[in-house]
């Protein structure tokens, strides 16, 4: 619940030190939606995330689910999909933010040489589809 929490593995809440295969695990337990990531910013987040998520890194985070569930990836890959699963939770609200609206405006300018208004509006709606089903792969695939 605190997005300026430290997340260092001397302030996780559970620490295990594994000697034999040389590992540490640290976790943390989240609850709550995120202070950080709001319907105003996810579209900006999801392109920076994009880019960065083709990065190798050496660490890999578990999530683990109150119903025993879990999964193994790399940290932007756990944040990149929380990014989209968020996306759809706020799905209204981001369409109506700046950021969706700056993307949706850049798509166009291309398009509104040559369409009329009416083919512009559905133009909208489809974009808005596109992102839905975008986000449905992102995370189900």
């Amino acid at each position: 619940n605190d997005p300026y929490r430290c997340i260092c593995w001397s302030c996780c809440d559970e620490l295990h030190l594994d000697y034999k295969e040389q590992t540490l695990q640290t976790r943390y337990n989240m609850k709550g939606p995120s202070k950080l990531l709001t319907a105003e910013n996810l579209m900006n987040v999801i392109v920076q995330l994009e880019g960065l998520n083709e990065l190798e890194s050496c660490y890999n985070i578990t999530v683990k689910s109150d119903t025993q569930d879990q999964c193994t990836c790399r940290p932007l890959e756990i944040l990149l999909l929380i990014t989209w699963i968020s996306t759809i939770v706020n799905f209204t609200e981001v369409l109506k933010s700046d950021s969706y609206v700056s993307i949706l405006h850049s798509t166009m300018h291309e398009y509104t040489e040559h369409e009329s208004s009416e083919q512009l509006e559905c133009f909208g709606d489809e974009v808005a589809a596109l992102l839905l089903q975008t986000c449905n792969d992102a995370i189900f695939y």
